[in-house]
């Protein structure tokens, strides 16, 4: 039995294509070993690079200049604060306030950029649905529920929970929980600043407060003037750290919270387009509860 394949590429299908034509597009690059492909007797989407038999072309044909239909596929900025576009043709280019474009060479990125990697929270972009956000995990999930996945997974060598949030089947919000267990209640305080200092190089500095970088808001200033105490005030409910940092199109948080003693670590990724429908929702079923 002959059978058909699928293509999946930013969010659209192709297909079905035949076998002969999938092999024919992978050797003259219309799908890359990162493209999403999928047998049509299959359900689950895989890299084209992991399908046994497909070949790929070693490197893409070399471009002076980007032709129009070049789709940008990451985004990073400058030390001087300009906006640069990668695009899928191996050049890159500087966007000004004016959006004038200024076509550059891929070798020769100026230094000091930060990538945005073109997503919003690990391997995924807002609005992705639930099966687009399962294949973008290499496992399956530890925890399902309604509207919400949850992986495990680390980042900078912590141990975390993964938990993707979805509004009306479309994903909204990231978040990590991270799960290390500490005696002294102070290296939670250590590894907030490991994260912060991590996103810091990404996004830059976080948001001031009142003119000023602080991230320490004091409920009670019971154990404020022992630093040594600051661990054992997050865990009482005295003190919370929390940075933020703003983008185009997500918000992200870092926070160190406690209460009753059991002190939380966690980073959320929320999206601006969708900020508010998921408070919106509550009170609308709060209201209909009345």
């Amino acid at each position: 039995m002959a059978f058909s394949w699928f293509v999946q590429r930013n969010g659209d299908e192709e297909g079905p294509v035949p076998a002969a034509r999938i092999a024919e597009m992978a050797q003259d690059g219309s799908v890359l070993p990162h493209d999403y492909v999928r047998r049509s007797d299959m359900e689950k989407w895989v890299p084209a690079g992991k399908v046994k038999g497909l070949q790929f072309r070693s490197a893409p044909s070399p471009l002076p200049l980007p032709e129009p239909e070049a789709q940008m596929i990451d985004k990073l900025r400058a030390s001087d604060g300009r906006e640069i576009e990668v695009l899928s043709n191996g050049t890159w280019r500087y966007r000004t306030e004016e959006t004038a474009i200024v076509p550059m060479p891929s070798q020769s990125l100026p230094p000091n950029v930060s990538t945005f990697r073109g997503f919003q929270f690990r391997k995924t972009r807002w609005g992705m649905s639930e099966r687009e956000v399962r294949d973008s995990e290499s496992s399956d999930p530890a925890r399902e529920s309604t509207n919400v996945l949850g992986f495990q997974s680390s980042v900078a060598g912590l141990s975390c929970e993964t938990y993707y949030i979805f509004f009306d089947s479309q994903l909204v919000r990231g978040k990590y929980l991270f799960i290390e267990r500490h005696s002294n209640d102070n290296h939670y305080i250590s590894d907030y600043v490991t994260l912060k200092e991590l996103l810091t190089e990404k996004y830059g500095l976080p948001l001031a407060r009142d003119g000023r970088l602080i991230d320490q808001i004091w409920m009670n200033d019971l154990y404020q003037d022992d630093p040594d105490d600051w661990g054992t005030a997050i865990g009482a409910g005295h003190l919370v750290y929390v940075s933020e940092w703003q983008q185009e199109e997500t918000k992200v948080c870092l926070i160190l919270r406690g209460d009753n003693y059991e002190i939380q670590l966690a980073i959320e990724y929320s999206s601006k387009q969708h900020e508010g429908l998921e408070e919106q929702s509550r009170q609308q079923k709060h209201l209909e509860d009345l």
